[in-house]
């Protein structure tokens, strides 16, 4: 079976629009399938997408004290065992081979979480989406909560924290922002390579031109591509433009603990922009001029 949970709509074929709305609710999404082919998904407002083409609008009502965006408060939590594929996001998780999203000044403040899970295809995890499909658009969205990855065995996982999956053709335009952390552990998956962990997008396939990522994301356990903008590799059609800033950690020795303390400093910030394990400097070989170093902490 397949569980679909949302704040607002658990599933939907139909046509969405959210004018400063906010769901301040907690939502858990669970099933235990006697197969592998049953769906998790929970999101802050949108579940999921059913058959058809839907397509979801966030905006924000221009008010006399200011802009008020749509924004995501509640805890939103996937488990489950036997799933083909298990998706979670603060705002939607619209399948990524239908339906488009278009975001206006998205605000995600709660925890996004996947926990005790087994026998799962793939998991996509975000901050405001869990894919970010193709004709789908941010304008402005931010990410203040903390992401979750936690006793999981899977194939593989794409985590985020604006979004973990971002198709080519999809857009993003004005400020694109994440400072909430990201930690992964006690997790197994098929290989090492099988891991995606991004401070913005895991997938890369967006160009951003005015990013920030503050965060400190801690990958417990495993290998993988794990870097502060991009979870992997990236054509350099998508530039990005970022202020950069936190720390990357990667247990790579499981005697090791000194990769905990393992901060990001501005020599060696692009060198973790695609994996934490690999001493690759990227610098010069992709389009990251406009990337400026943070300090470490959060000012």
């Amino acid at each position: 079976g397949s569980a679909r949970a949302g704040g607002f709509v658990g599933g939907t074929y139909a046509t969405l629009k959210f004018t400063s709305c906010t769901n301040s609710g907690n939502v858990t999404s669970s099933v235990s399938s006697t197969s592998d082919t049953g769906k998790t998904v929970a999101a802050g407002f949108v579940g999921d997408s059913e058959s058809g083409v839907p397509n979801v609008t966030f905006t924000a009502a221009d008010e006399a004290n200011g802009i008020k965006p749509c924004k995501n408060t509640g805890t939103i939590t996937i488990t489950g065992n036997l799933n083909q594929y298990a998706r979670v996001s603060g705002f939607s998780n619209l399948d990524h081979t239908s339906g488009t999203l278009t975001g206006h000044d998205l605000i995600n403040e709660g925890q996004i979480v996947a926990k005790n899970m087994k026998g799962v295809g793939y998991i996509q995890i975000g901050g405001v989406t869990a894919c970010h499909i193709k004709g789908s658009k941010w304008i402005n969205a931010t990410n203040k909560g903390s992401i979750l990855v936690e006793n999981v065995e899977c194939s593989y996982i794409i985590a985020g924290g604006i979004s973990g999956h971002s198709a080519d053709g999809s857009i993003a335009e004005g400020k694109i922002v994440n400072v909430g952390d990201i930690t992964v552990k006690d997790c197994k998956f098929s290989t090492p390579a099988s891991v995606r962990v991004g401070g913005l997008v895991a997938s890369p396939y967006v160009a951003i031109a005015d990013a920030e990522c503050h965060c400190t994301i801690l990958a417990e356990g495993l290998g993988g591509h794990v870097g502060m903008i991009f979870g992997g590799e990236r054509a350099t059609k998508y530039p990005v433009k970022a202020k950069v800033g936190g720390a990357v950690a990667v247990e790579r020795d499981p005697e090791d603990e000194s990769w905990k303390k393992k901060a990001l400093t501005e020599e060696n910030y692009f060198n973790y922009l695609y994996s934490a394990g690999e001493a690759t400097d990227w610098t010069g070989t992709d389009n990251y001029d406009g990337c400026t170093f943070l300090s470490a902490k959060p000012n």
